[in-house]
């Protein structure tokens, strides 16, 4: 923390008594952050906690903005948020507001008994002249504030923590909101940190779903295939049911722990420091987790038609889709790849799918693989026939999207 405030004070004397020229440059927030919190985190002492919580317009909107200016005032609320007496859990929210007028709000919340009594009282005061080197934190605070026109409020109250906001009028562009094809799981035992963190996700596509306790976690992971799961692991130390939840958990996950829990945590999953955690991450943590979890569909039909509308039916899903246009050429593939599901026709010109299905059924990586029956007409005995062969299920022609699309979710292909 000294090294900090003398660079704030350097920082101060160079914006009070140097022309500093103000240098906007085009920036998404949240991307900004993502390279700025390694800086920001190192500021925290051991044993203090920090969130930080973001907007979903920091996701969908480019705004024009001074990179040294924003650092410098984010650093400076941090330095002085950390001098809240007893302090030890701090929150800071970094939200783009694109509504009329377009806003930056920072907001940091830190427990414990606020600052120091003389400190509180010259704010209050307005009597900045007998600040000292160690206050240029609140010295550059307000000086940056006032050059960029932002309103800046302090309220510390004994017992009631610390909480600093500056409002930063500013200009943005809309942004394309990013595509996630996939299912995220994110759990955080914080209910109002969860209901945040949903709120800003929502500046992805995607399919999102949260719970905050352990047994709808596991509830859901039974119901849903999801391609990741986030979690916010709890300040307790895990205790015998955790223990044997990560021990059995077999799904691409990314789990962020608390500084007080977080050596404890660690030894049971790779964990990483919860104030690592940003909107910016979840591309990347998806990206890593889909590349080893894509299912793979092998359809087997001659018709050219039938093919290309199966791959515009699942072109926003995590599946690979393959495929083979007769008997020989499926056997082949299924000799060579693991499949986790079959599409089978039941016509093909060199032999029928039954057959088909009964040859791979004598394969041992293909005596559990789900095969389905791809069929214009189903009669009792026809049933029969698919299923003695060893087919699981009916998939009727012409293709049904929305039964189609049950029926894969139903075999837990995505």
């Amino acid at each position: 923390m000294f090294s900090a405030l003398l660079n704030l004070q350097q920082h101060y004397a160079r914006y009070q008594f140097g022309s500093v020229e103000t240098q906007p440059e085009s920036l998404q927030l949240t991307s900004w952050l993502q390279q700025a919190l390694p800086a920001l985190n190192s500021l925290l002492p051991d044993g203090s906690s920090l969130d930080w919580l973001e907007g979903s317009d920091n996701l969908t909107a480019t705004l024009s903005i001074d990179p040294e200016q924003l650092f410098l005032l984010l650093q400076a609320m941090l330095a002085l948020g950390l001098r809240s007496e007893s302090g030890r859990r701090l929150q800071f929210r970094v939200v783009l507001d694109c509504s009329a007028p377009t806003t930056l709000r920072l907001q940091l919340n830190c427990d414990g008994n606020g600052l120091p009594r003389h400190l509180s009282r010259q704010l209050a005061e307005g009597k900045l002249t007998d600040l000292q080197w160690r206050d240029a934190d609140i010295a550059l605070l307000q000086l940056l504030s006032q050059k960029v026109q932002a309103e800046c409020k302090v309220e510390s109250l004994d017992g009631l923590g610390l909480s600093l906001n500056v409002n930063w009028p500013l200009s943005c562009d809309p942004l394309a909101s990013e595509n996630l094809p996939g299912s995220v799981l994110l759990f955080d035992a914080d209910p109002e940190r969860l209901s945040e963190r949903l709120a800003a996700l929502s500046g992805y596509t995607l399919q999102l779903s949260s719970c905050n306790s352990l047994s709808e976690l596991q509830q859901r992971l039974t119901e849903q295939n999801y391609q990741l799961l986030i979690l916010m692991l709890p300040g307790q130390i895990p205790g015998a049911e955790w223990q044997r939840f990560l021990q059995q958990l077999a799904m691409p996950f990314v789990a962020y722990a608390p500084p007080l829990s977080f050596n404890q945590w660690q030894q049971l999953v790779p964990c990483r420091p919860s104030a690592e955690f940003c909107l910016a991450a979840v591309p990347q943590l998806f990206n890593e987790a889909t590349r080893f979890s894509r299912k793979k569909l092998l359809v087997v039909d001659d018709n050219e038609t039938n093919q290309a509308f199966i791959n515009v039916l699942i072109q926003q899903r995590l599946v690979e889709l393959y495929a083979a246009h007769s008997a020989e050429q499926a056997l082949s593939m299924c000799q060579q790849t693991q499949f986790d599901l079959i599409l089978l026709d039941i016509q093909l010109p060199d032999l029928p799918g039954t057959e088909v299905a009964k040859q791979l059924r004598q394969m041992q990586d293909y005596c559990d693989i789900p095969i389905l029956a791809f069929t214009a007409h189903a009669l009792p005995a026809e049933i029969a026939a698919f299923k003695s062969a060893g087919m699981n299920d009916i998939v009727l022609k012409p293709l049904d999207p929305c039964k189609f699309d049950a029926l894969l979710s139903s075999y837990r292909l995505y």
